[in-house]
């Protein structure tokens, strides 16, 4: 494949920014970190990206959000949110898709 061919596939990737699953185990929140890619969400985000390094600019800035926000004494599906957050990945909408598969 030329190289200007291989440039212009890569103008027609969508990146998103996906969090691991949350899940309730006797009455308290665990983040899924260790769930296959495949198990990952989006939704919470709703978010897509021209590209890369626009969304891994996005993930810095929630990242540093994620890290200021104060920890909820008594409220742990709060500090739960705030680790999810703090998982963000960013991946080609088309891998995501496919490891659902």
């Amino acid at each position: 494949m030329k190289t200007r061919h291989a440039a212009a596939l890569a103008l027609l990737v969508t990146w998103i920014a996906i969090m691991p699953p949350k899940v309730w185990i006797s009455g308290s929140p665990k983040v899924l970190v260790e769930a296959p890619l495949s198990s990952w969400i989006q939704e919470d985000i709703d978010q897509s990206f021209a590209g890369e390094m626009e969304c891994e600019s996005w993930r810095a800035d929630a990242l540093a959000t994620a890290a200021r926000a104060p920890h909820y004494p008594g409220y742990p599906d709060l500090d739960s949110d705030t680790e999810q957050l703090l998982q963000v990945r960013c991946i080609s909408e088309s891998d995501w898709l496919k490891s659902r598969k």
